[in-house]
């Protein structure tokens, strides 16, 4: 996937978070069936949680915690 697609990705997974109810209204905003829509907020949902485990491990490491 592309760096391009990812980021459009997580900021559709985002602005669900921050904007919708449910997925059905998300879906309904953006023309998409309800499956399509879930399909492209766990494809958001999993670059999130990869970006935020990323950052966690960043953390460990400059800090010098996850050296023990």
């Amino acid at each position: 996937m592309d760096n391009h697609t990812s980021q459009r990705l997580l900021a559709d997974y985002v602005e669900f978070l921050t904007d919708y109810d449910t997925i059905g209204d998300y879906a309904k905003a953006h023309g998409l069936t309800h499956r399509a829509a879930v399909n492209r907020l766990d494809a958001g949902m999993v670059i999130y949680r990869e970006r935020l485990q990323n950052a966690h491990i960043d953390t460990l490491a400059t800090t010098g915690i996850g050296s023990f």
